[in-house]
């Protein structure tokens, strides 16, 4: 079966060799666990690694500060070809809209996902990967769950039929034992991966799910320093 490579040390034989390849993958963890490194790694070891046409999305957190803090850990974004690795800001483009109200209700907002999507089928029909961090502004938009659940879900299919292997992001409480924010997005997508930090034993990482796939399936350490983004499992 194809596989899509993180190209994170370690992670990827979590995996059992990658993501399935034009599948949607749910990264859900606490608040500095470690979710955005993770998707900025994945669109940068395609393009670095692997040749791959990648795009990274923010919602809420500035690229120049997402630049920074993953150069802390030895990531230099500039040695890359900015042909095939791309950063779209959207929460800049949620800073300049008139009003919250104009965010949440304009059928023209940036955080409607008809329109996030149909923004990657004109400028990114062609990327291989794509990250999106986080989902947690979408409530903001979409008060009803069912409408949120079904937007997603045409949202995640959309990029499905692009032939895209997708991740997305979601925060939990630290002391959360759910999979996702909003109680949906664990079903809708073809995995999900679990991060957690506890004093005790540090970060940890788990595979939950991952469909039509075998995977290692009990919590494993990773680290994050200077030396970059490490699983420990070989």
């Amino acid at each position: 079966m194809e596989r899509v490579k993180s190209g994170i040390e370690g992670f990827d034989n979590l995996l059992g060799g990658g993501f399935l390849n034009h599948s949607v993958n749910l990264l859900s963890g606490c608040s500095g666990s470690g979710k955005t490194i993770f998707a900025v790694y994945y669109i940068y070891n395609g393009a670095k690694k692997f040749g791959e046409k990648g795009l990274y999305i923010t919602l809420e957190e500035m690229t120049e500060h997402i630049v920074r803090d993953v150069g802390e850990i030895g990531l230099n974004l500039e040695d890359v070809d900015d042909e095939l690795f791309h950063m779209y800001d959207l929460s800049a483009l949620r800073a300049n809209v008139l009003s919250t109200k104009d965010e949440l209700s304009s059928p023209e907002s940036p955080m409607r996902l008809d329109n996030l999507l149909e923004f990657i089928e004109l400028n990114f029909q062609d990327a291989k990967r794509i990250a999106i961090d986080s989902l947690v502004p979408l409530n903001m938009v979409y008060e009803d769950m069912k409408t949120l659940r079904g937007e997603l879900f045409r949202f995640t299919i959309g990029l499905k039929r692009l032939g895209i292997t997708t991740v997305l992001t979601t925060e939990i409480p630290y002391s959360s034992h759910d999979l996702s924010r909003f109680g949906m997005e664990d079903f809708l997508s073809d995995s999900v991966t679990v991060f957690r930090m506890r004093e005790e034993w540090g970060r940890q990482v788990k595979v939950h799910k991952m469909r039509g796939s075998n995977h290692f399936k009990d919590y494993v350490d990773y680290t994050i320093s200077n030396q970059g983004l490490q699983v420990m499992y070989k």
